[in-house]
């Protein structure tokens, strides 16, 4: 276990558990982070850092514009024509 995590809103952390929990072991940004702490015993607190990760895969800002730009020509000429309802008097 790490001593101390170095983490804030909007920082990027990359997991590495071991197996059985492996698959998790991905690119995640911190969404939110916050110290709480509790009693433990007459001679303890608790201290935890509840956070909250979302996904942040390479793969989702990995875009090429030329095949991108293609797509969108592509599905807005497949579109019809709108019409319009308004008529001016």
């Amino acid at each position: 276990m790490p001593d101390a995590f170095d983490l804030v809103a909007g920082s990027v952390c990359r997991l590495n558990l071991p197996a059985p929990y492996g698959a998790w072991n991905e690119k995640y940004e911190v969404e939110s982070i916050e110290p709480t702490a509790g009693i433990n015993d007459s001679d303890a607190v608790t201290i935890r850092l509840p956070v909250v990760l979302s996904e942040a895969s390479d793969a989702v800002f990995a875009w090429d514009a030329a095949s991108e730009e293609r797509m969108l020509r592509r599905a807005h000429s497949a579109r019809p024509a709108a019409r319009s309802s308004h008529r001016l008097r």
